[in-house]
C-alpha cells in the first residue's frame, strides 16, 4: 500500500485553513471597503447636487436682477422724457434740447475712467429716436452690424409699441457681451418716440468668476439659444455655441416645452445629470451638472457643473488605502495559513506514520 504523499495533506490542511482566514477576515473586510467607499461616493455626489443647486439659484436670480435694473433704467429714461418739457414741447423739441445740452451722458459710465462703485451705471450706449428717426444719442459708437440689426429692430418695435431686449451679442470692439433694450416713449397715448439703449453684461462675468473662483466649479450662463453669455473661466470665449454639450441640450429642450408658461413656473424647472465633456486634451470627463433658469422670460439659464473624478478624489483615497489593507490582510493570511499548516501538518504526519506501522507488523521506533 502506497503512503499518501505528506505534501498533499499539508496542502489541503493550508486550503482550509487559508479558506477559513478568508472567510472570517478578508471577505468582510472587502465588504465593508466596499461599502464605504460606495457610500462615500453617494454622499459626495448628494452633497455636490445641492451645493450646485444652491449656487445656481443664487446666480439666476442675480442674473434676473442685474438685467432688470438695465430693464429699469431704460424705463424711467423713457418716463421722463414723457413728463419733461412741458404740455407746449413737442417731443422733437426735447429730442433737440437733450442734444444740445449733451444731458444723455448723465446716464452713461465714462468707459474711459474707473467709475465709483455708487455711480457705476452699465449703460454703453443711448439713443433718444422720434417716430421719424432723428434723435441724440450718446456713448460708444458700436459699429458691430449685428448690433446695428438688433437696434433696427428695437426701433421698429418701438413704434409698435412693444417693449424688447435683444439677444447677448458678443461686441468686437470691446469684448463685452451686450444687449439692445428699447422702451417706447408716448405723447398724448400715442408713441411718440423711442429710447434705445445698449448694455454691458460683464458684470455677469463678475459674478459667475466669484461663484466659480477657486471652489473648482464650472459656472456659466447661457442664452436661450445656447450661446455663452458668461463662464468662470475668463479664458473662454464669450459667444461659443454650446448647444451640443448634453446638458445644454437637455436644458434647452426643456425651455422650449416650459416657453409658454409664466416665467415664475419656469424658474422652479431644474435639471441635475451625469454628462461627458470632452476636455481640451481630446478625453471624455464624467460631470455631474445643475441647470437653473433664469426667473424672468428671457429665457436664460445657468449651468453649474463639477468633475465627478474630482469629486470622488477622497472616496477613491479611501478605496485605494483599502485595497492596500486588503493585500496586507491576504499577504498575512497566507503567511500565517502556511506556518499553521505546517505546524498541523508535522504532528499528523508523525501519528499516520505510526499507524501505517504498527498496522504492517512492525515496531514502533
Amino acid at each position: 500500500m502506497t503512503a499518501p504523499d505528506p505534501r498533499n495533506r499539508r496542502g489541503r490542511i493550508l486550503f482550509a485553513i487559508l479558506a477559513l482566514l478568508l472567510a472570517v477576515g478578508v471577505a468582510p473586510l472587502v465588504w465593508t471597503s466596499y461599502q464605504l467607499v460606495a457610500r462615500s461616493r453617494e454622499t459626495v455626489e448628494s452633497n455636490q447636487k445641492e451645493s450646485q443647486l444652491d449656487k445656481g439659484r443664487l446666480i439666476s436670480t442675480q442674473v434676473a436682477i442685474y438685467v432688470d435694473s438695465l430693464r429699469s433704467q431704460v424705463a424711467a429714461i423713457a418716463r421722463t422724457l414723457e413728463m419733461g418739457g412741458g404740455a407746449a414741447a413737442s417731443f422733437p423739441e426735447r429730442i433737440a434740447r437733450i442734444r444740445a445740452d449733451r444731458s444723455l451722458e448723465n446716464y452713461l459710465r465714462d468707459r474711459t475712467e474707473p467709475a465709483a462703485p455708487r455711480d457705476r451705471t452699465n449703460l454703453v450706449f443711448l439713443s433718444v429716436v422720434d417716430v421719424e428717426g432723428l434723435g441724440a444719442q450718446s456713448g460708444l459708437a458700436l459699429q458691430d452690424p449685428r448690433l446695428v440689426e438688433q437696434l433696427q429692430e428695437a426701433f421698429q418695435r418701438g413704434l409698435s409699441g412693444t417693449r424688447m431686449i435683444s439677444v447677448p451679442i458678443v461686441s468686437s470692439a470691446i469684448q463685452e457681451p451686450l444687449i439692445v433694450l428699447e422702451e417706447p416713449v408716448y405723447a398724448g397715448g400715442q408713441v411718440a418716440g423711442v429710447v434705445l439703449a445698449v448694455a454691458s453684461l460683464q458684470p455677469l462675468r463678475e459674478i459667475t468668476n466669484l461663484t466659480g473662483g477657486r471652489s473648482g466649479f464650472d459656472v456659466y450662463v447661457i442664452d436661450s439659444r445656447g450661446r455663452l453669455i458668461a463662464h468662470s473661466d475668463k479664458d473662454r470665449p464669450l459667444g461659443e455655441d454650446l448647444s451640443g454639450v448634453e446638458i445644454v441640450r437637455d436644458f434647452l429642450d426643456q425651455s422650449a416645452k416650459m416657453a409658454e408658461q409664466p416665467a415664475a413656473s419656469r424658474a422652479t424647472v431644474y435639471g441635475t445629470m451625469r454628462f461627458k465633456l470632452t476636455g481640451a486634451d481630446g478625453k471624455d470627463r464624467l460631470m455631474l451638472g445643475t441647470y437653473i433658469p433664469v426667473p424672468d422670460d428671457s429665457l436664460w439659464g445657468v449651468v453649474v457643473q463639477y468633475d465627478l473624478e474630482r469629486a470622488y478624489f477622497y472616496a477613491n483615497e479611501l478605496r485605494r488605502r483599502a485595497l492596500i489593507l486588503v493585500a496586507v490582510v491576504t499577504g498575512l493570511a497566507v503567511l500565517l495559513g502556511s506556518l499553521l499548516a505546517g505546524q498541523i501538518s508535522r504532528p499528523v504526519q508523525t501519528l499516520a506514520e505510526s499507524a501505517r506501522r504498527l498496522a504492517q507488523g512492525e515496531s514502533a521506533p
